[in-house]
């Protein structure tokens, strides 16, 4: 699944919302809760685990992007 669709998807955001620019803190739909649901949804899309740092560093879309990619993982996969 596309990195954007999968965010759009958890967070119940258009899909032309969702850029690397996108942050946390832009995005009301974005919570804690819709947080540990997006986790959820990375690690099971991409076949993974994120440690606890990486979790919170995870507080954008390109961030999110740069974990997976630092995990060898094409998050347009």
């Amino acid at each position: 699944m596309k990195l954007e669709s999968l965010i759009a998807s958890t967070l119940g955001i258009p899909a032309e919302r969702v850029s690397d620019d996108l942050t946390i803190d832009d995005c009301d739909e974005w919570t804690s809760m819709k947080q540990v649901a997006l986790i959820s949804a990375l690690e099971g899309a991409y076949a993974t685990e994120f440690d606890i740092m990486e979790s919170i560093e995870m507080d954008s879309v390109g961030a999110i992007r740069e974990v997976l990619e630092s995990k060898g993982i094409d998050p347009n996969a």
